[in-house]
């Protein structure tokens, strides 16, 4: 290269550097441009080259620049802590971490290698690292803001706040605007409970920066932790605004909805929290809480167990779990929980007071007493100890005592009704009637409808001998609440909703006997019948009701509802669309037709139809359910599971609801192979007094599904001891069996699934369910002699319905056992014309 060119590109270079310097990144490139045109494997202008694309964040093309670099001289240590950082940025930390060490090895001292290593060190959580490199960094140019930032950073995370709040304050010195270091600093000093300043340094972040999810997120928290929760939900809402995906921004408004008693809000906050992340027990533990604060100890109690189990330290938990526990009657392993904790934490009189209660509810009076004279001691104005030491002594019957105790509860907590009605039962059995009335009279001013109150002041009216009003007051208790209606019919409904069909059916038939038959009592009455599964006697009902009023739609519905059973599709639809055009907006009508159309495979016009019905009843747990079958149908598992969260919540009061509910979820749980939720489910379904065997039979599939085949063994044994002529059962046993490839075992389960189906079938000859159901168990065992022969029995009585579920069945089969060609030709049969 001639004299010339080489001083000419060396101006290049140095004119490009300066640039840079300037932060002229672009311009700098173009000066770097000519250099290369004129020599290009100048080394130091590839590398810088490289360098001016990382700082534009043109990463690819710096690692290509910087490669050619390294290509030139593998020991440039300039070209690789470049390369390195350019990598980390693109997400391939690890070659990153590769270039970096390379550099740092060629050259121990180089300040910014070891910055941007100790910054990777630090994502990584590899505080003790990062704090090393960032040390050695500062040893060779001592001073730097953005440097000191990060060490302060590793310190805060590692715990060590003091350090960590030396390098923050040095680090803004420098630079006082850096609004990421002002919210970690503010974070440094919450936990060291400078709560003021550390409000102030976020109240400077957010200044400088608005939207910092993060900094909102904390000041949130803080906020929170310091009891003001409505400045707390307003930072915390901004922060999830930002940032959808901040699970503790969720959390930790969640925790601030409870502590203001909003406890659907702080439930749906805490259950996005842990659908996004479910190993955080944190989250797990506070819906726990709120699930206990809203009397749902069962739900509380299966989050307030996974959450212990990811953090078993965290006392609060254990002390709620030992509430939920006593909630549910199982003191034992709740007296566990609240002697675990003591052991944490002898002066808790929070626990102490618990304790003691646990052992009253356990008869265990004496040892009770002495719990609670403990927590009055160490904390003498305690209204719920005081009260809860009152109602031991009225168990004991010490009444003078407990009425004692009361008292000092209520002065101190005037608005407290369960003392109140503590003592008026106290009262009451010592015979000072007129004093317990008006604690009584108290109670019912506030819970007018409770019957319970009623009859206690029923009671003690009496021995006043003012018996007119007692007369009163127990007619209320007898018939308050929704069966004390105005009308027959409306009584009827009532009984109906309830369940309590056979008394409806009994007061509607008398008084349709009494008087001339209308269309709303043929209603009411076929809506009974139905419900009965006694469907035709149900269409005689609503054709009648048709008959005398043809615009009664209820008429409408039920018979269309009752059709869809009977699985005569297209007549179902034309009377619920027929109920929609006398009443347009009939929620009932509206899911009801939704239903159908998913019988009838119309998927999307079934969930444009389940909208319009949630729209009209929102929270109905049916609709909600229904619909989430719905999605799960079309493949939206998702979605269904959304409809079914918040489906639960709304069926709180109602079992037949929450049973079904449960029922569709554990399905979605397994259409996502979530086994672990779906036995969660199906268990709450037996608690909740579920022994159907299809229930059962479901629960061993999902354990051999899970590759959980002893469990499976073990549950299929135990069901068939509730059902042991069950065939179903010995089916199940027999797919497990098959699953761990033990054909022998297999064929003895099958077998005797076969005797007992055709036991089964034949002591009831005239059921074609059980018909199907003995040859679906044939063609399991192989028998296709006789499985033919039955299927030419009962194809021609199986209506669309029932050709559905038939196939459904042998789909199950095949899935379970295989395929087998007497199974495909009758499947095929099926799919054409059954009686063929």
């Amino acid at each position: 290269m001639s004299e010339g060119v080489s001083d000419e590109t060396d101006q290049l270079l140095q004119r490009a550097k300066r640039l840079m310097q300037e932060g002229r990144n672009e311009a700098a490139l173009a000066q770097l441009g000519q250099l290369l045109e004129l020599e290009p494997e100048r080394l130091e202008a590839l590398g810088q080259k490289g360098e001016a694309l990382r700082r534009l964040g043109r990463h690819r093309e710096a690692i290509a620049a910087l490669d050619a670099a390294i290509a030139l001289d593998p020991k440039y240590a300039f070209a690789l802590a470049s390369r390195g950082d350019a990598y980390a940025r693109m997400g391939e930390r690890p070659l990153g971490k590769v270039d970096l060490d390379a550099a740092i090895a060629l050259d121990p001292r180089y300040a910014w290698a070891l910055f941007r290593r100790g910054e990777l060190h630090l994502d990584e959580g590899r505080h003790a690292d990062a704090i090393a490199d960032l040390t050695t960094s500062l040893e060779v140019e001592p001073g730097r803001a953005a440097v000191l930032a990060a060490r302060g950073e590793a310190h805060r995370l590692s715990g060590e706040q003091e350090a960590a709040l030396a390098d923050f304050d040095a680090s803004l010195a420098q630079a006082p605007d850096v609004s990421w270091v002002l919210a970690s600093r503010a974070k440094s000093k919450a936990s060291l409970e400078r709560n003021d300043s550390a409000l102030d340094d976020f109240g400077r972040a957010l200044e400088l920066q608005p939207d910092y999810p993060w900094a909102l997120a904390q000041r949130g928290e803080l906020l929170r932790l310091l009891g003001r929760h409505q400045e707390a939900i307003g930072d915390l809402s901004r922060a999830i605004a930002l940032e959808p995906g901040n699970a503790w921004a969720w959390a930790s408004r969640g925790a601030s909805y409870r502590a203001l008693g909003r406890l659907d809000e702080a439930w749906a906050d805490l259950a996005n929290a842990v659908h996004m992340d479910d190993r955080y027990a944190w989250a797990l533990a506070n819906r726990g809480m709120v699930m206990l604060d809203k009397g749902r100890a069962k739900e509380a109690l299966a989050d307030l167990d996974r959450s212990l189990a990811l953090d078993p330290g965290n006392n609060v938990a254990l002390g709620r779990r030992a509430e939920a526990l006593v909630e549910l009657r199982r003191f034992t392993a709740a007296l566990t929980d609240f002697e675990t904790l003591l052991l944490r934490e002898p002066t808790d009189t929070w626990a102490i007071a618990h304790r003691a209660d646990c052992l009253r509810l356990m008869s265990r009076f004496d040892e009770a007493l002495a719990g609670f004279d403990r927590a009055v001691e160490v904390k003498g104005e305690y209204p719920w100890a005081l009260a809860s030491r009152a109602e031991t002594y009225r168990m004991m019957e010490r009444d003078e005592e407990a009425v004692e105790d009361f008292d000092r509860a209520i002065e101190l907590q005037n608005d407290y009704p369960w003392a109140r009605e503590g003592r008026s039962r106290s009262l009451a059995r010592l015979g000072r009637h007129q004093a317990a009335l008006p604690d009584l009279e108290w109670l019912l001013e506030r819970t007018p409808k409770s019957a319970r109150l009623l009859r206690m002041r029923a009671h003690s009216l009496v021995a006043l001998d003012r018996l007119q009003e007692a007369l009163d007051d127990y007619d209320k208790a007898l018939w308050h609440g929704p069966g004390d209606r105005d009308t027959i019919y409306g009584r009827a409904n009532a009984l109906r909703l309830l369940g309590r069909y056979e008394e409806a059916l009994v007061a509607l038939d008398k008084a349709l006997a009494e008087g001339a038959p209308d269309a709303v009592g043929l209603a009411r009455r076929g809506d009974c019948l139905r419900e009965l599964g006694r469907c035709a006697e149900a269409i005689e009902a609503y054709d009648g009701a048709v008959h005398f009023d043809p615009e009664e739609a209820t008429a409408w519905v039920g018979r269309g509802i009752a059709h869809r059973v009977q699985g005569n599709l297209h007549a179902s639809l034309g009377d619920l669309e027929h109920a929609l055009e006398l009443e347009p907006h009939s929620r009932e009508a509206a899911a009801e037709r939704a239903a159908t159309l998913m019988a009838m495979d119309r998927g999307d016009e079934a969930l444009g139809a389940f909208d319009d019905a949630v729209q009209m009843l929102p929270g109905d747990p049916r609709i909600l359910a229904a619909r989430a079958a719905a999605f799960r149908a079309v493949g939206r598992p998702m979605e269904a599971l959304a409809d079914l969260h918040q489906a639960m919540e709304q069926a709180e009061e109602d079992p037949a609801a929450r049973a079904r509910v449960l029922e569709e979820r554990a399905t979605t749980y397994l259409d996502l192979e979530r086994f672990d939720d779906a036995l969660g489910d199906l268990d709450q379904l037996l608690q909740l007094g579920g022994t159907s065997e299809e229930l059962l039979y479901k629960r061993i599939d999902v354990l051999r599904r899970a590759g959980r085949f002893d469990e499976g063994l073990a549950a299929a044994d135990a069901a068939r001891e509730r059902l042991p002529q069950s065939a179903a059962l010995w089916r199940a046993r027999a797919a497990i069996h098959h699953a761990r490839q033990d054909a022998e075992a297999t064929r003895e389960a099958l077998d005797e699934a076969v005797v007992l189906a055709t036991d089964d079938a034949a002591s009831h000859p005239e059921s074609l369910d059980r018909k199907v159901s003995l040859l679906l168990h044939l063609l399991a065992a192989g028998d296709e002699g006789r499985a033919t022969t039955l299927f030419g029995e009962v194809a021609p009585q199986v209506s669309p319905a029932g050709r559905r579920s038939l196939l459904d069945g042998l789909e199950e089969q095949v899935a379970l056992f295989g395929s087998t060609a007497a199974a495909e030709r009758l499947a095929k049969r099926l799919q054409n014309d059954p009686a063929e």
